[in-house]
């Protein structure tokens, strides 16, 4: 009578390996990178040692040997019709999907996407630290790129946005292999390009501007106290970082979220206040 086999001397995940893999040619293709993963569920988890169907008290195992100066005898106790319920649930848990939970506060632009979600402020730079910082995730997408050797390569793009509320913001675009190494290159980069903004009585701009980038035109009007502000998503998060409360813009052309950003900073090299208006038209001397 033969003992083994060839399903006896293989174990089960050289078995499936065999069936679901793919051969090194095709792997350099890029095939097989989303072949379905074989999942095994820990029967394990739950279970208790002495502890089965039938429920029993078993010295040296799940009870003492001694208790005092008696000797625990083995003995049968009630059964437990919960037990199997038990372990049940908590198979059927082990590969459900559980999505992320974030307080209203800490949600992007929609849910728990990262577009719109606060990063904390930059790394600080040997004893400097951004004190007051707050970095917004502006942009995030997947890049795909392919090669002869290794197939499709895939990469992160971060866009974020940096900024003090006061006046003081940087943007940045960065790319990683990972999503959080792409993201905190991108928000380190980004303290490192943080320009001042003019802002009138600490709420608003100075006067209004038409400013454009690329295809994306931008139409700013200044408003009063109270106002709001009323513009695009992107918009509204670097008027908050800046530390603007009170604008209305309109967006014409190309929504692109690097061009939308470009063109507003773009207007902060070209804005005046008041006393600077009157000295290049002439009015103040001096």
């Amino acid at each position: 009578m033969r003992n083994t086999s060839f399903f006896v001397k293989l174990t089960a995940e050289q078995l499936w390996k065999g069936v679901v893999s793919v051969s090194n040619a095709g792997r350099k293709r890029g095939r097989g990178k989303r072949r379905s993963r074989v999942l095994s569920k820990n029967l394990n988890k739950g279970q208790v040692i002495g502890v089965g169907k039938e429920n029993m008290v078993w010295p040296g195992l799940n009870a003492p040997i001694l208790r005092g100066k008696e000797i625990v005898e083995r003995k049968k106790l009630p059964p437990d019709p919960e037990r199997e319920e038990r372990l049940n649930k908590l198979r059927d848990e082990m590969f459900s999907y559980r999505s992320l939970r974030l307080s209203p506060l800490e949600r992007g632009y929609s849910g728990t996407k990262w577009p719109g979600r606060s990063l904390g402020p930059p790394d600080p730079v040997i004893d400097e630290k951004f004190e007051g910082f707050d970095t917004r995730v502006l942009e995030l997408k997947s890049l795909f790129k392919m090669t002869g050797t290794f197939g499709r390569t895939r990469s992160v793009s971060a866009f974020v946005i940096t900024g003090n509320k006061n006046g003081s913001a940087g943007f940045a675009l960065s790319k990683g292999v990972e999503t959080m190494y792409a993201l905190r290159k991108a928000k380190n980069k980004a303290a490192q390009r943080v320009i001042f903004v003019k802002r009138f009585e600490d709420h608003t701009i100075y006067h209004s501007f038409y400013t454009r980038f690329g295809c994306t035109k931008i139409i700013v009007h200044r408003k009063p106290k109270g106002y709001g502000l009323v513009c695009h998503r992107v918009l509204k998060t670097i008027c908050e970082v800046l530390g603007i409360t009170d604008i209305h813009a309109k967006i014409e052309g190309a929504v692109n979220i690097q061009n939308m950003t470009k063109a507003f900073f773009s207007w902060s090299f070209k804005s005046e206040n008041i006393s600077d208006n009157g000295r290049r038209e002439g009015f103040i001397r001096g």
